[in-house]
């Protein structure tokens, strides 16, 4: 498991702030945060309700809408946060993830995790989340008036 967490580490910007400390009692905290997914699985449904994120540590998710289940709008890679507009928020989802290909792994955080971890990794967490909202926000902003310009 240890190697999977340094090569986690390294490579997931989310988490890539924390300490060797903060690391080492990460890892130590969540080895049951990873979950495995086949081709298809359903990760994230939309509408439904819930209190915990995603990191996707393998393999590639597609973002979908229900109006069509292949309706498709993006695809995930390994490194890529999802599903903390609802965590942040309390929103219902807004789309479904969907696992894309046979051997995906992702790490889900929820709030009774956040609630374990010391005061500087949340703190390290929650500002990388606000910074990618932020990114996120200023993207459809951008996307709006680009599309508002044709």
């Amino acid at each position: 498991m240890g190697y999977l967490l340094d090569e986690l580490f390294s490579s997931v910007p989310l988490l890539a702030g924390l300490s060797e400390a903060d690391k080492h009692y990460l890892s130590s905290q969540m080895g049951y945060a990873f979950v495995n997914f086949e081709d298809d699985d359903l990760i994230i449904k939309e509408g439904s309700a819930s209190t915990s994120f995603f990191i996707l540590i393998r393999g590639n998710a597609k973002i979908t809408r229900d109006n069509a289940r292949d309706q498709f709008l993006t695809e995930l890679n390994p490194g890529d946060v999802f599903g903390e507009m609802s965590y942040l928020t309390g929103n219902l989802r807004s789309a479904n993830v969907v696992a894309s290909g046979r051997d995906v792994m992702a790490m889900r955080l929820s709030r009774e995790l956040m609630q374990k971890m010391t005061p500087e990794i949340r703190d390290v967490l929650k500002d990388k989340l606000i910074e990618l909202l932020v990114q996120r926000i200023n993207k459809m902003n951008d996307e709006l008036l680009a599309a508002h310009h044709h």
